[in-house]
């Protein structure tokens, strides 16, 4: 299979089937629906600049608020964030607008796709049929859904959606003509059949099945076929079949030789794909030697294949061999099974065999094949009731005297009764009967056959040499993925796919193949929706309803929440779901008796994904709305699903509604720390809060949701986050109206940033007008920032008595907020932790202790996650500070791995020197230079200047340690420039007395 090649750090935009990016492979989130909808309107005009105007237009049409202009801007910050996080630029602005461009190893699927496409195309044309079929095949693993999906249809997009889809419906039909010549067969046939259930009105591609159920050995099906074509062509359009199938029907029903395909010796193997995780079951298949086995196990799982593998090896042992299918929702003739295997014995057996069975069963080739008479008017009738039943074991016993032979007998659970008569007096033959069957049944999830009176019946012949066959372990499947890529998925997402498919051999297959190249989150692929359709077909109008509505809802079925939602009784729900559970879409949750799980995440995937857009809304905000009242009690887990369901619901749930839902949410993963999912709940807030009437209350809130965004970025991606600074500068713009408490504090954490990135004199003259205006108001909110700006500024210029009073005046005027919703309430601590700091760099230890324990003091009294990290590094920096190595080691690699787990690695990076630091003067025999080198890398990505000059001297320690001078030397005086430039001058006596060590040394 073709792959991109990619870089370090590449993007891949991924357009079919929805708007998703990958970076080094992995999904990563790019925001709701209109940010994704901003993405997109780039994407389609790659290269070339588009004007805010344009995006305007193509995201809101005629309705677009005043403020989309703002939106844009915003948004396109957001997918900054994302898109340039290894540093490169992606994202251009210009005087007009903002343009998209790709870099080395950057990737859209749909162009890829497009590309290959073509190529295939063109090489099939000049007979280069290998090349074409990889190209092609390479082209439709980058489609996996309609382009753009749930945007197809915008006027931006919609014309060039309809060609793609086009030249995707052109690329399919020229892979199966490609594959065809090169001699594969049965290997092709799931595809085949859900291509014609996806697309019936194609005469190629029902050409396409007959040939390769004809080469496969299934001429019978090859023949119904192609009835089902005119069936269905007759129903749809009230036409015939053209003259290019029925000519391949004539050819088909005449053996034509020109259909056999003209293959090397070496194709087949070439096109199969082996069988993993199956060697003991194909093991006692062949070692049967007469009697009934049956197969059994869901659809997918392997049933075929299996009775496929046992078929080809008897084939090519030069046994004869019947192979009998029963296809769904077709009208057969009676005893159609016996028929097919009478057919094809008959013809690999010869003359004689046949004249053999018109002398012992003449009723019979009277009833099912009486094409054998040489005579068709002898007079004779044809057999009926049980003697027909009767006389086709006669038959076929006639035929085995002449030869052992083996019938394959697929999908049996469609078979009629006198079908299953037949095989129950058959196996009473065994074993002097020189026959083997193999039978494959389909069960709807374990003890659940279709037809299982048909199956009971048939059961207690095959006895002991039944096989069902479950889901493929974890190693069997993660070999299977990894033959279908050609590479190491990875064992995240080789696990993520077993348990998605409940390690269905088909489903990892087609799951693996969608991934390749669109990433783990692509959409159900053709053939799985196929599959997964036409048992959903199967089912009521209601059923079907039900669980459309509990896909939504979630993976597992609460009965009762679904009751509510769809306002019927719990008893009504049982009773519409349970013909899902039998049909193996759901299974029953063992610690939960009475509710449903979806038996694959594939089952719930294919419901969404045929769900209209509108109605899935109109379900979401139904959710949102009964879970309203108890969002603040629900467990945590719900809460944030209840949140995404009032995102989701768009329009269809009132604005005030949904923002207050997801605010409360906000508030309880503040309690909790969970700063990604603050991140994303805040974010999706405030694009809800854009829909709202400004009132002075819902701007103070819609303040404090971008201040909770802010600070969310800052611990998660770093003090000076640039979608940080955009949440700070909206908090600000929103909250200037109204001068609140969110007001206030943006311009706390503005001044953060810019201390952050060494911009100290800004910084001082914002606390300068804080000072100003608080001796003129004595507000409260501007006198704690105006002491908050003091604290930061006079920590970084070493300024510790200024430092220390304005501390000792915040702490004791301004006590600290009891709530961690409070968007200041994590400056206390952190005011104490840099008083202690402070103190540490003049050589006081008692006192920086001192500091650092009423740090930790408060911070457990608010039970405040974070600032427990933070006090934990401020602890460790004491240390370095202070020369202290004795035991930092350790406590500083317990701070890295906390910090990393909690997602944010700038942090986690400083406590990474400072461990590699200790344990070098501890005398560690391991060179930590370069380790330390890239740590430092990673603190500095986002222009942070703060605390460089100290982590700097660290470094310079490890390089003198191990000889290196010149480096030592280098690395001071770049400390020494940072805090000219910077005017951060706390670490001052540090850098001396590294430059004095280094000089004074020999």
């Amino acid at each position: 299979m073709h792959r991109a090649t990619s870089s370090p750090g590449s993007v891949r935009y991924c357009l079919s089937g929805g708007v998703t990016v990958l970076i080094d492979g992995t999904s990563v989130e790019i925001g709701g629906p209109k940010q994704r909808q901003v993405l997109a309107v780039l994407l389609s005009r790659l290269g070339t600049v588009v004007t805010i105007s344009q995006i305007v237009d193509a995201v809101w049409g005629d309705n677009s608020p005043s403020k989309a202009p703002v939106s844009v801007r915003s948004y396109v910050t957001n997918l900054r964030r994302v898109l340039h996080r290894d540093g490169a630029q992606r994202l251009h602005s210009g005087p007009l607008g903002y343009r998209l461009e790709l870099l080395h190893g950057d990737s859209v699927d749909l162009l890829e796709f497009e590309d290959l496409a073509r190529s295939g195309r063109e090489a099939l044309v000049r007979q280069d049929i290998r090349t074409a079929a990889d190209r092609l095949q390479a082209a439709l693993s980058r489609w996996v859904g309609p382009p753009y999906g749930e945007l197809a249809d915008a006027d931006f997009i919609h014309a060039d959606a309809a060609r793609l889809t086009a030249l995707q419906d052109t690329a399919q039909e020229a892979w199966f003509d490609a594959s065809l010549r090169l001699g594969l067969d049965s290997e092709l046939l799931p595809e085949l059949e859900a291509a014609v259930a996806t697309s019936p009105l194609q005469e190629r591609l029902w050409g396409h099945l007959m040939v390769a159920l004809h080469r496969a050995g299934r001429h019978a099906d090859a023949l119904l076929a192609y009835d089902r074509a005119r069936e269905v062509l007759d129903r749809e359009i009230g036409s015939r079949p053209g003259e290019g199938i029925r000519a391949l029907l004539a050819k088909i029903q005449a053996h034509d030789p020109d259909l056999r395909a003209a293959q090397t010796p070496s194709t087949r193997e070439e096109g199969a794909h082996p069988i993993f995780g199956r060697d003991t079951e194909l093991s006692s298949l062949r070692d049967t030697s007469a009697g009934l086995t049956m197969i059994t196990g869901e659809s997918g799982i392997g049933k075929t294949v299996l009775a496929q593998a046992a078929f080809t090896s008897a084939q090519a042992a030069g046994l004869p061999v019947a192979w009998a299918a029963h296809p769904a929702g077709v009208r057969l003739p009676a005893l159609w099974t016996w028929i097919q295997v009478l057919r094809q014995l008959g013809e690999q057996l010869g003359p004689d065999a046949r004249q053999a069975v018109i002398r012992d069963a003449p009723g019979v080739v009277d009833a099912l094949v009486p094409e054998w008479n040489e005579d068709p008017d002898a007079g004779r009738l044809a057999a009926t009731g049980f003697a027909l039943v009767e006389g086709v074991v006669t038959a076929l016993r006639s035929l085995a005297s002449h030869a052992p032979v083996l019938l394959v007998l697929d999908d049996l659970q469609h078979a009629d009764a006198e079908t299953y008569d037949v095989l129950i007096l058959l196996v009473a033959q065994f074993p002097t009967l020189a026959a083997s069957v193999i039978g494959t049944w389909t069960f709807y999830g374990d003890g659940r056959p279709m037809n299982r009176e048909g199956f009971d019946r048939t059961l207690r012949s095959a006895g002991p040499g039944s096989i069902h066959l479950s889901g493929l372990d974890r190693g069997p499947a993660t070999e299977l993925i990894g033959s279908i890529i050609g590479a190491d998925l990875g064992p995240q997402v080789a696990e993520k796919v077993w348990r998605e498919t409940g390690g269905n051999p088909l489903y990892l297959q087609e799951v693996a193949r969608t991934i390749v190249e669109s990433g783990p989150d692509a959409p159900v692929s053709r053939t799985v929706l196929g599959v997964l359709d036409a048992r959903l077909g199967e089912l009521a109008s209601e059923t079907h309803r039900l669980l459309g509505a509990a896909a939504v809802m979630g993976a597992e079925i609460d009965v009762a929440a679904l009751a509510d939602v769809l306002e019927v009784p719990v008893s009504q729900v049982h009773q519409d779901l349970a013909p899902a559970y039998l049909a193996g879409l759901l299974d029953e949750v063992g610690d939960r008796p009475g509710d449903y799980r979806f038996s694959h995440g594939l089952v719930r995937d294919a419901l969404l994904a045929r769900q209209d857009i509108a109605a899935r809304s109109v379900m979401h905000a139904t959710i949102a709305r009964l879970g309203a009242l108890s969002v603040a009690t629900m467990a945590y887990e719900r809460a944030v699903a209840l949140a995404d369901h009032a995102w989701r619901a768009g329009a269809e749930l009132d604005a005030e509604s949904a923002v207050t839902i997801i605010n409360t949410v906000v508030q309880r993963a503040l309690g909790r720390s969970r700063y990604a999912d603050v991140a994303g709940l805040a974010e999706r807030a405030v694009q809800v809060c854009e829909r709202l009437s400004p009132t002075p209350a819902g701007l103070e809130r819609e303040a404090m949701l971008w201040l909770h965004l802010a600070g969310a970025r800052t611990i998660l991606d770093g003090q000076t986050d640039e979608a940080a600074g955009v949440a700070i500068r909206r908090a600000f713009e929103i909250g200037e109206s109204t001068k609140g408490r969110g007001y206030y504090s943006a311009v706390a954490m503005h001044c953060l940033m810019l201390c952050g990135t060494g911009r100290i004199d800004e910084a001082e003259a914002i606390a300068r007008g804080l000072r100003d205006e608080y001796e003129s108001s004595g507000a409260r909110d501007v006198g704690e920032v105006s002491d908050l700006a003091d604290i930061m500024i006079s920590v970084l210029r070493g300024q510790v008595d200024r430092l220390v009073a304005a501390g000792r005046h915040m702490m004791t005027t301004f006590p600290a907020p009891e709530t961690v919703l409070d968007p200041l309430h994590f400056f206390h601590p952190r005011a104490l932790c840099w008083m202690a700091m402070g103190e540490a760099s003049r050589g006081d230890e008692a006192a920086a202790r001192g500091y650092l324990a009423e740090a930790i003091e408060l911070t457990r009294s608010r039970g405040d996650g974070f600032s427990v990290l933070v006090n934990s590094i401020a602890e460790i920096e004491i240390d370095a500070i202070l020369g202290i190595t004795d035991g930092t080691a350790e406590r500083a690699a317990e701070v890295d791995k906390a910090f990393r787990a909690a997602g944010s690695d700038q942090w986690a990076a400083v406590a990474l020197i400072i461990r590699l630091w200790a344990e070098t003067l501890q005398g560690s025999a391991t060179d930590h230079g370069l380790e330390a080198a890239r740590a430092f890398e990673e603190y500095t990505i986002d222009g942070t200047t703060a605390a460089t000059s100290l982590l700097r001297c660290l470094l310079a320690d490890i390089e003198s340690h191990h000889g290196r001078r010149d480096s030592a030397h280098s690395i001071i005086a770049h400390a020494e420039r940072v805090a000219e430039a910077t005017g951060e001058r706390v670490w001052d006596q540090m850098i001396a007395d590294r430059r004095d060590s280094l000089t004074s040394s020999p």
